[in-house]
C-alpha cells in the first residue's frame, strides 16, 4: 500500500517484477494523490520456466 501525507501533491510509484536472471517479467505504475488517498494492489504470476 503506498499513501502520502499533504495537500495538492501525488505521488508516482512505478512497480516492477524481475526473474532470476534479471528480465522484467511484469510492471505497473500509477499515482496517489496527497491527502489520505490510498491505492493497493496485487498480482499473480504464473512461470513455469523462468524462476522468480
Amino acid at each position: 500500500e503506498i499513501g502520502c501525507v499533504g495537500v495538492g501533491g501525488q505521488l508516482d510509484y512505478t512497480i516492477s517484477v524481475q526473474d532470476s536472471a534479471g528480465s522484467e517479467i511484469g510492471s505497473n505504475e500509477g499515482s496517489v494523490g496527497c491527502g489520505g488517498e490510498t491505492a493497493s494492489w496485487g498480482v499473480m504470476l504464473f512461470n513455469d520456466e523462468a524462476k522468480l
